[in-house]
């Protein structure tokens, strides 16, 4: 049947056989949202079986996620116009939110690609100072997601890297957690540092140009 995570007075929720009603839907007046990327990696949570320790520590991280200082990434693209967002395994997801988000927001040409296809064609346009922001996981795609940053670096892309540690890397600071939340708490830090991108950008976060909350697909 039909489910979904959506807020209660949605004629989606009307529709759906099973649905998961998120509080915040109704609170959330930016067009930007960053509702539905957060709270399906919460619902995976609350039916994965023994995660009860994990889900429960997650209101404290993300709390702490949002006080960590990433102004080197909000500072380091104020004048960019191009930018890669790298990921694997569970980092890809949130590379390509985040890539979205820059595009909204701050008006930037940002693509998410996974490091497992940075060879295949992206690394032809890394450029001396071309930026590019990697999110990091504690698990076996750790190594070559440091490994990317590492040869993007050596390049002469200006490299930022969210977790981990790679040689001539700007390395952004995260929160110690166990490897599922990674993406979730990192990505709390990536949004606090993206509004204020926007703001010293001159933008305006909330209402990003030529965008609309509701749309209608033909």
């Amino acid at each position: 049947g039909i489910g979904g995570l959506v807020s209660s007075a949605s004629t989606t929720a009307a529709a759906a056989d099973r649905a998961v009603h998120g509080k915040a839907a109704a609170m959330q007046v930016a067009i930007a949202v960053v509702l539905t990327s957060v709270s399906s990696v919460v619902i995976d949570l609350l039916i994965v079986p023994r995660e009860d320790k994990t889900r429960r520590a997650l209101p404290g991280l993300l709390s702490q996620a949002w006080a960590l200082d990433w102004s080197a990434l909000s500072h380091g693209l104020i004048g960019a116009r191009d930018l890669y967002v790298l990921g694997r395994g569970l980092g890809l997801g949130i590379a390509q939110e985040a890539a979205l988000k820059l595009k909204e927001t701050s008006q930037l040409h940002a693509e998410a690609f996974s490091t497992a296809e940075l060879r295949h064609g992206p690394m032809a346009l890394v450029r001396s100072g071309f930026p590019v922001l990697l999110f990091h996981q504690s698990d076996k795609t750790g190594r070559s997601v440091e490994e990317a940053a590492a040869a993007l670096a050596q390049q002469g892309a200006r490299v930022f890297l969210a977790g981990g540690q790679a040689a001539g890397a700007i390395s952004l600071p995260t929160t110690s957690c166990a490897a599922l939340l990674e993406p979730i708490v990192q990505v709390q830090s990536f949004y606090r540092a993206a509004n204020a991108l926007a703001l010293v950008r001159g933008l305006d976060p909330d209402k990003p140009p030529h965008l609309a909350k509701v749309t209608k697909t033909l």
